[in-house]
């Protein structure tokens, strides 16, 4: 609302001319749902919408209490169900009888990748937040379970001295509560053999777990104390 000199406002579809006193101030109505962890009573407002504009938190647990997604509300336990992005699993690489490895090609996929890293990063703050118009994600589903079980993620990029870009794997996450089972290594083999077609690839700053599964590969090495890169370097 623009004020002129005298306190008057133009309509811009009658050009009358009206004084401010006249409008009137009207309360929009609230959504409210209840926090599943504490049972608080939560605004589904700008004042309770995360950092990350994933969605809106409860004040008092720091709970996700509900998405927001292409302008509608969400509860957590929808997005996650797999039904929501019901086309993922037939959209996918097939690893064994259970597992679907799903490169993310739609807003669905790239949301449920925004998610699972927030999980990872509430657990590290170090990771990285993918920047969706440079970085390449990829979901591990259990069909089985019906759930997401991990991700991957990657950008494409020219190095000093070479003549055409290369992948570099950035970051891989797997589910607390499904760790150990050989996930990590099956979505890093499953994206070389079919993803990135068998290329050599670049690994940025990967930890011990990550050097442990290239090594099991035979995509690295280890040389005395350090681990050398065969079919992949790192960065």
């Amino acid at each position: 609302m623009i004020l002129d000199d005298r306190d008057m406002v133009e309509c811009p579809i009658t050009n009358k001319k009206i004084h401010f006193s006249e409008f009137k101030q009207v309360s929009l109505p609230k959504v409210v749902v209840n926090c599943n962890h504490c049972g608080t009573k939560v605004s589904l407002t700008p004042r309770n919408l995360s950092i990350n504009g994933l969605g809106y938190v409860c004040s008092e647990c720091l709970n996700f209490v509900a998405f927001k997604f292409n302008g509608h509300f969400y509860q957590p336990r929808t997005v996650m169900n797999l039904k929501w992005n019901k086309d993922m699993k037939r959209r996918g690489i097939q690893i064994g009888d259970e597992l679907v490895f799903t490169e993310c090609k739609t807003k669905k996929d790239n949301f449920i990748l925004r998610i699972l890293n927030m999980i990872a990063k509430e657990e590290n703050l170090g990771f990285l937040t993918p920047n969706l118009e440079v970085h390449k994600g990829a979901l591990l589903i259990d069909r089985k379970k019906e759930k997401y079980i991990g991700y991957i993620f990657w950008h494409w990029k020219k190095f000093k001295g070479e003549s055409s870009v290369k992948p570099v794997l950035n970051q891989i996450f797997v589910v607390e509560d499904e760790r150990r089972k050989g996930y990590g290594t099956k979505m890093i083999k499953t994206w070389v053999e079919n993803i990135i077609e068998g290329r050599s690839f670049v690994v940025e700053e990967p930890g011990i777990e990550a050097l442990k599964i290239l090594v099991k590969l035979g995509y690295a090495e280890v040389n005395g104390e350090k681990v050398i890169g065969k079919k992949c370097s790192f960065w």
